[in-house]
């Protein structure tokens, strides 16, 4: 703000120094409206060589000025070009130590590598009342690279822990944020809680689940699905996804090969259509493990090739959960990602999206 100030202030003066330097030319010309002045008249008033020496005199002063800001926006450049540097050095500093490829001696005075704080929580009595703000942060251990806290989404599948660090493929998109925010037991959890948490506010489980379980989504405290078939609990694994403006809820139990969509077999409520239903199903059919499990599925909105596209990305969300190793070919194939394909919207004026109305001349 106050470099952008005094550039303002420096580019104000030259103005000024410039005006100065037109005005005595502007001021002392002869003035048409009075009816009798003429170029004879001006210059008894003010010789020609008096005038250009004027000009000549305030010609120095505007050239300085216009160097002086030449020369300040020069350095604001240097400056900033330096400022982006400094903080391009610092993020790799920061980043290898966490990483752990420095030591933290390397960081700058005011990182903190949180040594004294990793892999310690607080060992909290059940039915005790802890509010969130008592707890301690989110932490790296910069020396042993562990965090104190257990993130189920860090998970990665046996392939790419196989992979050489110096050959794995450059990471694109958006970086995750490093995680400073409360941990409960090794838990990570959100700001301004209590625990236990209050019945007649959230539904059970009411404390966070064991290290390394995930919670929410209507699953157990142990951090699984279960659901009740013919008196046994059996466990589930759920997906959900979307394509269009359809929407499908999928639940893959382990059996023989039952393909059900709102409690009817698929191929009838995709109207004997293959393609729908393969398309539905290819995720499974792809890895031959269609014979092995039990597809529920619940699909509302849009058509059957909508709803079949949901199904494909649901399914493979919930295969996901059963076996993290099957991520990397799925995601290669593209059954993890959402097709954002969709019909344009209709214009006013027009019959359809692009299509005009036709041309009449008279």
């Amino acid at each position: 703000m106050m470099l952008r100030d005094a550039v303002g202030s420096l580019v104000a003066m030259a103005l000024v120094l410039g005006a100065r330097a037109f005005v005595p030319l502007s001021a002392l010309a002869p003035s048409t409206r009075s009816g009798g002045s003429s170029a004879a008249d001006a210059g008894s008033v003010m010789p020609r060589s008096v005038t250009a020496s004027v000009a000549d005199s305030s010609l120095p002063q505007l050239a300085g000025a216009c160097a002086a800001v030449v020369a300040l926006l020069g350095a604001a450049a240097g400056s900033s070009r330096r400022q982006r540097r400094s903080r391009k050095a610092l993020a790799v500093i920061v980043r290898r130590a966490e990483e752990g490829e420095v030591e933290p001696a390397d960081l700058e005075a005011g990182e903190s590598p949180g040594a004294a704080a990793a892999n310690k929580y607080y060992d909290i009595a059940p039915g005790t009342v802890v509010n969130t703000n008592d707890l301690p942060r989110g932490e790296r251990n910069m020396e042993t690279g562990e965090f104190n806290f257990v993130n189920p989404w860090f998970e990665r599948s046996e392939d790419e822990m196989k992979i050489p660090r110096s050959v794995q493929p450059i990471k694109s998109g958006h970086r995750f944020l490093k995680y400073t925010g409360p941990v409960y037991n090794k838990v990570p959890i959100i700001e301004n809680l209590q625990f236990p948490l209050d019945p007649e506010l959230y539904y059970p489980p009411l404390l966070p689940p064991p290290p390394g379980a995930k919670w929410g989504d209507g699953r157990s405290p142990d951090g699984n699905w279960y659901m009740e078939v013919d008196g046994k609990e059996v466990q589930y694994w759920q997906g959900v996804g979307k394509r269009k403006i359809a929407c499908a809820i999928v639940r893959l139990v382990e059996g023989s090969g039952q393909f059900l969509i709102n409690g009817r077999e698929a191929i009838e409520y995709f109207a004997n259509n293959p393609i729908w239903w393969l398309k539905a199903c290819e995720p499974l059919a792809a890895l031959s493990q269609k014979n092995e499990f039990d597809i529920i599925v619940k699909a509302f909105g849009g058509g059957p090739s909508g709803q079949a596209g949901a199904i494909r990305l649901a399914l493979a969300r919930a295969m996901q959960e059963y076996n993290f190793n099957w991520r990397p070919l799925m995601k290669k194939s593209k059954y993890l990602t959402r097709d954002h394909r969709m019909v344009e919207p209709k214009k006013t004026g027009l019959h359809k999206a692009r299509k005009k109305k036709p041309y009449h001349k008279r």
